[in-house]
């Protein structure tokens, strides 16, 4: 008896709780799936939050840094494919040294007058190579040298290249710019004479000038890069020297192109 009435007990208190449970208030399939979709919708709404702020990111990156990035466009359901990698941007108004090690009669010189650079690029089998470039100041006046005395920097082809004729210790030569200063040192430490006669038909009045060449820029540094010379080809004595003690020799070819000209496969 002591046992049913315990159960009598049992199954009341049973009752009279789920009196109290509201009808309804079980949850059943359908209100989990609605409450699951609803966590969704928010996470979403989080994630296209989080790209929105990113691609403000980097707007900013871009302004302050000049450099393009890559924008993210927060579009519901949808994968964003990352862009392809561009190539880059590179300092011109420093040095930069790409390979120490090179077989330097394999090496030739690319002066382009549009970037203000002088280029060593090094041919290694069926491949062209960039060893290094470096900041130049070239002729004060614009366009091909034509006679002497014209302010230009004299320019050639690829089929028709000039070559360094000699390299001087020039780092005791003396130049009066006629600017006030005196005869004071111009040249840096090394002065590579080009030989002109192959940019230019025979006969030519240019083609027989032995004033031009690639040398340093003592006490005018300030003007690489940029166009001040009389025509020759200055570079930093810092990276004259370099050019000298890593790439140069007498014999090697050296290109000098115009401002208009279009970039070959090697150089891009």
């Amino acid at each position: 008896m002591k046992r049913i009435f315990t159960l009598c007990v049992l199954c009341a208190s049973l009752l009279t709780v789920t009196a109290q449970v509201p009808l309804g208030s079980y949850p059943n399939k359908d209100s989990i799936i609605s409450a699951q979709e609803a966590q969704i919708r928010e996470l979403r709404q989080e994630r296209d939050k989080l790209r929105h702020e990113v691609d403000k990111l980097r707007q900013v990156i871009a302004t302050l840094t000049g450099v393009k990035t890559d924008t993210v466009v927060a579009k519901k359901d949808t994968v964003v494919a990352p862009a392809a990698p561009e190539k880059p941007t590179v300092d011109l108004t420093v040095s930069h040294i790409y390979r120490r090690e090179v077989v330097r009669k394999n090496c030739f010189i690319v002066i382009t007058k549009a970037n203000f650079t002088l280029s060593v690029y090094e041919v290694v089998g069926r491949d062209t190579l960039l060893a290094a470039t470096f900041p130049i100041c070239y002729g004060r006046n614009k366009g091909n040298k034509t006679t002497k005395g014209d302010g230009c920097t004299p320019e050639c082809t690829m089929a028709h290249p000039f070559t360094i004729k000699q390299i001087q210790n020039s780092s005791h030569w003396p130049h009066d710019f006629k600017d006030g200063r005196g005869s004071i040192l111009a040249y840096g430490p090394w002065f590579m004479r080009l030989d002109l006669s192959q940019g230019y038909p025979k006969g030519h009045p240019v083609a027989g000038n032995t004033s031009i060449g690639i040398h340093g820029s003592t006490n005018n540094e300030s003007s690489v890069p940029g166009q001040g010379s009389e025509g020759c080809v200055r570079l930093r004595d810092k990276d004259v020297a370099t050019l000298h003690d890593l790439y140069a020799q007498e014999g090697q070819k050296v290109i000098i192109f115009p401002v208009d000209h279009k970039p070959l496969s090697f150089e891009k």
